[in-house]
């Protein structure tokens, strides 16, 4: 077996990733929280609340990474 440049190896795993991410209409975590995160950044959160009461009774906001920058300004 020849010798696999591990960059090499992600990016084709990366690239199969996304191709399957496509075909299948599916986003990954980060992805979702990217927009997320774009949608909500300048909203105030009475505003967000307001929002999901329209169309949610019940909602349940999980626990979260606290390693990530972005969810903590989520």
């Amino acid at each position: 077996m020849q010798n696999i440049n591990p960059l090499s190896l992600l990016n084709t795993i990366n690239l199969e990733f996304k191709k399957i991410q496509e075909e299948q209409n599916i986003l990954s975590i980060s992805d979702f929280n990217k927009i997320i995160f774009n949608e909500i950044q300048n909203q105030p959160a009475p505003f967000i609340y307001e929002r999901l009461g329209e169309k949610y009774r019940h909602f349940f906001i999980d626990e979260f990474q606290d390693t990530s920058v972005m969810q903590w300004q989520i």
